[in-house]
């Protein structure tokens, strides 16, 4: 069994199948990343140095944050997706230091006074459409994402309405939230 067939039978696993979808992409992609590095090798034929080598690469060429990410992926490849589908190996990680983090940057919180000098500029600058969903956004708390899938039909049919004084407000139906809906 090669290291391609393996993520090839992993990616259909229940128990992959079952990680969220940013958790399942995110090893796909660094499995790929370390077969494309080391070849598409056969599993018993695959040694720790191959995976030092390679987080190595990742240290110099990404960051120390990503190697160390890699070292994750291959660490839950090898010691625990390959027992999930049948394939028993001796585990190549535990041969391998685990490679130290990057250094976390402090992040310096904005003041309240230039929290609302960016949201001036921003409605400003916004077009009617936009100031709208800008304040959909700041009322409800809703993501980015989430706001920019609003339709339409959502606003003024109970849901999202403007008031006479034309000042946002939003109204959540207690007939319409998800535990009722079940």
């Amino acid at each position: 069994l090669t290291l391609s067939e393996a993520v090839e039978q992993i990616k259909v696993s229940l128990e992959f199948r079952s990680r969220t979808k940013a958790n399942t992409r995110t090893h796909l992609l660094r499995w790929q990343r370390f077969i494309g590095d080391v070849g598409d090798l056969q599993l018993v034929v695959v040694e720790p140095d191959h995976v030092r080598k390679h987080l190595e690469k990742r240290a110099q060429e990404v960051s120390a944050t990503e190697a160390y990410k890699t070292y994750i992926a291959l660490s839950a490849f090898f010691s625990k997706y390959l027992k999930v589908i049948g394939v028993s190996l001796p585990n190549i990680m535990n041969q391998i230091q685990k490679p130290p983090r990057g250094e976390m940057k402090s992040k310096i919180p904005y003041r309240f006074s230039e929290i609302l000098a960016i949201e001036a500029v921003a409605i400003d600058e916004a077009s009617p459409e936009d100031r709208v969903l800008f304040q959909v956004q700041k009322l409800a708390g809703y993501r980015g994402d989430e706001v920019t899938n609003l339709r339409f039909k959502d606003f003024g049919k109970g849901v999202i309405s403007l008031s006479p004084k034309d000042e946002l407000y939003i109204d959540f139906s207690a007939g319409d939230t998800k535990e009722r809906r079940k």
